[in-house]
Order: C-alpha cells, then sequence, then structure tokens
C-alpha cells in the first residue's frame, strides 16, 4: 500500500475553516426544496447516508 501523500497544514486549516462554517439545516432545507416532491425521502436518506442522524434543533428528546 502507497503512503499517504502528506496534506499541506494551512490548506488543510483552510478547508476545516471553510467547512466549519456550513449550516446543516440550511444546506438539508435548500436540498430538500429543490428536490422534487417525490424525490424528497431519497434526498433525505442521502443527506442522512452522509452526514448521520443529525435532530432539528427545536426538536424535543424522542420526537426524532
Amino acid at each position: 500500500m502507497a503512503p499517504h501523500p502528506k496534506v499541506d497544514d494551512l490548506l488543510m486549516a483552510d478547508i476545516e475553516d471553510h467547512f466549519a462554517d456550513v449550516d446543516l439545516d440550511d444546506l438539508t432545507r435548500t436540498a430538500l426544496n429543490g428536490a422534487a416532491p417525490a424525490d424528497r425521502m431519497a434526498v433525505t436518506r442521502a443527506i442522512d447516508d452522509m452526514f448521520g442522524h443529525i435532530p432539528h434543533w427545536d426538536a424535543e428528546d424522542g420526537e426524532l
């Protein structure tokens, strides 16, 4: 197996800063609003597969 290339520390910091500002609620809302109604469940599953289950900030324990 080939060794992994060294990632530049400044580049990694820039990437982390960029993604730290991603609002997952906004990303989910945008993805669902852009999907056809028949595709929304598939979009929801794809988001869950990518990020894992992220409960809504306003949900009570056990609601989601």
